[in-house]
């Protein structure tokens, strides 16, 4: 994963440079494997685990550095005016694998001017690697880098029927993804369809017969949540890849959809043009439950092997964004966001507390004591009887 240092402290005011961030990022478990300088900015390419997808964009990472510092995260703006034409008139959704896909929002913006992105997101995006295109290509690979959440962008004169149904692909189907490689659809993949074909591979990438292009001036646009591993299944077989896929493929935050959506019609509102429908489509099956853990502190301490005061764990938590329902002498009663779906144990808010408390705080003992001790009898007799089995 790799952020601009200048991108980053866009979210967060903090004073230390790109070699001290990534001392800091290193120490809480983001190991910093490079520091690359690009004009006025920084690089860092930061190696991201498996297990923590919410640190794939610049606001998980803006969270993690937040919490070190001890300051706060500074959430980008999502505030637009829309017109009084609603969504619901000009494009149909139909969702028929709920499983596969348990959230999808579509919002339709109109009337666009394409033409190239402001200059600062260009230089951000060559920051970390990314090709600019056009202000709506680059708006969405900007949210999905900001957020960690991927989009697309569909052309909307070019959907056959006005409509999109997610579902399974059908026998004898085949697209040509935007990369140009033609590849045949089968029934265990998850698509993206219109009223007559299907426009894109589900979470993996877009078709190029609904791309936008110099000629676009209606767009809808997707964001929505998909099953990882139907993802990962169908990248792996048509042996496409993208940076959609490698986050879906992780879990996305399953409530971070609407802020994605939201940040991304505010940037194409502000620099293509357009106008916004009233409303959003909005497709969700069942409601997201948080999770609580309590956490013993005498348990905390046992583990650990030191002396942290309840007020300290607490205050860690919290700026990790972690909701404290509840807390008295011996215990915390602790609501897991949305955005930390690898935290369900009591024993991962142990480690949260010590990756951020500092793990060179924590005492070590140099030597391990062992003493000998004689079988008992039932040790031998279990010996006898093996060795005389075994005979």
């Amino acid at each position: 994963m790799k952020i601009s240092y200048n991108w980053l402290k866009e979210y967060v005011n903090f004073y230390l440079s790109p070699q001290e961030l990534a001392d800091k990022l290193t120490n809480v478990g983001l190991v910093v494997a490079d520091i690359q300088p690009v004009e006025d900015d920084f690089c860092l390419d930061v190696e991201v685990t498996s297990n923590r997808p919410d640190c794939l964009g610049v606001i998980g990472i803006a969270r993690e550095v937040a919490a070190v510092v001890g300051a706060s995260v500074q959430f980008p703006e999502t505030n637009y005016i829309s017109t009084d034409i609603e969504v619901s008139k000009l494009i149909s959704i139909a969702v028929e694998e709920p499983i596969l896909c348990p959230h999808y929002t579509a919002q339709v913006v109109r009337h666009i001017t394409i033409k190239p992105s402001p200059e600062w997101m260009q230089k951000r995006l060559k920051c970390i690697g990314i090709r600019p295109v056009n202000n709506i290509v680059d708006i969405t690979n900007y949210v999905m880098m900001e957020t960690g959440q991927p989009l697309h962008v569909f052309d909307l004169d070019k959907l056959s029927d006005q409509k999109i149904i997610v579902r399974r692909a059908r026998i004898g189907e085949e697209i040509v993804a935007i990369n140009g490689a033609r590849r045949a659809l089968f029934h265990d993949m998850l698509v993206i369809a219109d009223g007559k074909r299907p426009v894109a591979i589900a979470g993996v990438m877009g078709g190029k017969d609904t791309e936008v292009s110099e000629s676009t001036r209606h767009i809808l646009l997707e964001c929505a949540q998909f099953e990882p591993r139907q993802v990962r299944r169908t990248s792996k077989a048509t042996g496409i890849a993208s940076d959609s896929s490698y986050r879906f493929e992780r879990g996305v935050d399953p409530e971070g959809v609407e802020l994605a959506s939201k940040r991304a019609v505010k940037l194409i509102k502000d620099f293509a043009e357009g106008e916004v429908t009233n409303g959003v489509i909005d497709i969700r099956s069942g409601k997201y439950e948080k999770k609580r853990i309590p956490l013993r502190i005498e348990r905390l301490n046992k583990v650990l092997g030191l002396e942290i005061k309840r007020t300290v764990a607490s205050d860690i938590l919290k700026r990790l964004q972690f909701n404290v329902i509840n807390e008295v002498d011996t215990f915390i009663d602790v609501e897991v966001p949305s955005f930390r779906g690898d935290v369900y144990r009591e024993i991962d808010l142990i480690e949260e507390i010590a990756r951020i408390y500092g793990y060179n705080n924590i005492p070590t003992k140099t030597s391990i004591s062992v003493r000998g001790s004689l079988k008992s009898k039932y040790e031998i007799v279990e010996d006898y009887v093996r060795q005389f089995l075994i005979g």
